[in-house]
């Protein structure tokens, strides 16, 4: 019999409002920093992830900023929480893979810890920490079953079965993104081609966009590169939406695909509630469209919902993982036992808030 790792974990425990300390989001395109205190984020700072000249860099700046923002909230910079996106070893603290970060098996959390005089670190996946804010104060919140799908610079999922979170045997169980739609296709950022994500992400609307703004097939969208230099996936969906027949097919394409990969998810995992997350669901245009593509027809199956807090669904879950287990080799001296022994209060199955 082949080795293998429990698949499922249970929720940090509750209630959230003791929780204290640093929470950061590392998406593809945005960082967020933010000083939590009691179950709020007090203070918070974000920043472009391009103007970052490498992972030594970026850890400097979040060290540097959590420091003022939780003495400018009164907080102890003792524990500290960093959602991120990728393939995570969380027992060592080191991000294995990052297909939109330049992390290759780097150690997060030990890297962090150091520069903030042995603190405590511990590292999360971003859709877990979206998937546990909706749950608890969110779109899912009274869900059992819930999956929460993020669509950003990439895209991913958070899987909550009975309550616990769902991980898989080897820890990569939601890399929705890495699964094939075309071949041969378009390269993805994770090695392959053909992903999900190269079509139907932010980042790969935005390259969509750009190639279309290029050669002319979208006036719209090359007005919109000669004057800003850029286009942004807001840029794609701006012009689908004010009638730009190539955005239009870009955007339709990504929702026909986004709207494959939920009903695979409703018919695999048969949840209470998808919930959508991520910068490209703020704009409600897009995820209403996704949303009434994707449900089953009335009264019959999951809900589909877009998230309700919005890109405070990654920090506010992430803070309930703050002074609970720790992950990463810390200094000698610091780091933290299991979570007090607790295990999670999940939320009531079958009852969720409308």
């Amino acid at each position: 019999m082949f080795p293998s790792r429990p698949a499922t974990r249970p929720l940090p425990a509750l209630p959230a409002e003791s929780r204290s300390g640093l929470v950061v989001d590392i998406g593809g395109t945005k960082l967020l920093v933010g000083a939590a205190r009691q179950g709020e984020i007090a203070r918070r700072r974000s920043f472009a992830v391009s103007q970052f000249a490498g992972p030594a860099d970026m850890m400097d700046v979040i060290a540097a900023t959590g420091r003022q923002l939780c003495q400018a909230a009164d907080v102890p910079v003792s524990s500290a929480v960093v959602a991120v996106a990728g393939r995570l070893d969380r027992e060592s603290g080191t991000v294995v893979h990052a297909a939109n970060l330049p992390f290759t098996n780097f150690p997060l959390a030990a890297e962090l810890s150091r520069r903030l005089d042995g603190a405590d670190v511990c590292m999360e996946h971003d859709a877990v920490c979206g998937l546990i804010g909706e749950t608890v104060a969110g779109a899912a919140r009274g869900f059992a079953n819930v999956v929460y799908l993020t669509v950003s610079t990439g895209i991913s999922v958070g899987i909550l079965i009975d309550g616990a979170l769902l991980e898989g045997a080897h820890g990569a169980a939601g890399e929705l993104g890495h699964t094939p739609v075309e071949w041969p296709g378009i390269a993805c950022g994770c090695g392959s081609s053909g992903c999900l994500e190269a079509y139907a992400s932010g980042r790969a609307l935005a390259a969509l966009g750009q190639q279309a703004a290029a050669d002319g097939t979208s006036p719209p969208l090359a007005g919109k590169r000669a004057a800003d230099g850029e286009i942004t996936a807001r840029d794609v969906l701006a012009a689908a939406r004010s009638g730009d027949r190539v955005s239009a097919s870009l955007v339709d394409n990504a929702i026909g695909l986004l709207t494959r990969a939920i009903r695979l998810l409703l018919m695999t995992l048969d949840p209470d509630v998808v919930v959508l997350g991520g910068g490209v669901m703020s704009n409600s245009w897009f995820a209403g469209r996704l949303a009434r593509r994707a449900a089953m027809p009335a009264g019959r199956g999951p809900l589909v919902r877009r998230a309700r807090l919005g890109d405070r669904s990654v920090m506010h879950g992430g803070m309930l993982f703050l002074g609970g287990r720790q992950h990463g080799p810390h200094p000698a001296g610091h780091g933290t036992a299991a979570m007090n022994g607790a295990s999670a209060a999940s939320p009531a199955a079958g009852k969720g808030a409308p």
